[in-house]
């Protein structure tokens, strides 16, 4: 019973502290997140695994590093841990949304391409620029196969 509890303990502090920081939109969220994470595991580690996650808790049963009666009451004290902690956070933010530091101000990769304009230099049917080779070729014209070709990049190096 002592490690379920602690379980419940550390799952809590863990989620409680996830709600917390993003539900505040605190820019060291990461690093709040991953402190408690260390924390709590070495807090409850020498008593139940320091699991704190069901995921984990599986991964540990699928190793065979945990007793198989052990994993659902881990699951229910996790789980519960779990709701307890997130609707302590919504209570506590009274169900306000998150901080704008999280909506709105972080670019993902894909929104640089979001405009059409930055697009139509990528998809247009023009040719590239060409760029003649520093080192120019002492062979006659009629020596490369390439030569003879209406291409815009017949004369290119590797005749391409």
């Amino acid at each position: 019973m002592k490690k379920y509890l602690v379980e419940f303990i550390g799952t809590f502090f863990l989620v409680f502290t996830v709600g917390m920081a993003v539900r505040s939109g605190a820019a060291l969220a990461p690093l709040a997140i991953g402190s408690a994470l260390m924390v709590m595991v070495y807090a409850s580690g020498h008593v139940s695994g320091g699991h704190l996650n069901p995921a984990v808790t599986l991964a540990v049963w699928l190793r065979g590093k945990c007793d198989t009666r052990d994993v659902v009451p881990y699951w229910v004290a996790q789980l519960a841990a779990g709701a307890v902690a997130a609707l302590l956070v919504t209570y506590l933010f009274g169900g306000r949304p998150a901080g704008p530091a999280l909506h709105g101000t972080v670019h993902s990769p894909s929104s640089n391409f979001s405009s059409r304009s930055r697009w139509r230099g990528w998809c247009s049917t023009r040719p590239p620029p060409r760029v003649r080779p520093a080192i120019r070729s002492t062979a006659s014209p009629s020596a490369s196969p390439c030569s003879r070709a209406r291409s815009p990049w017949a004369e290119s190096p590797g005749g391409f």
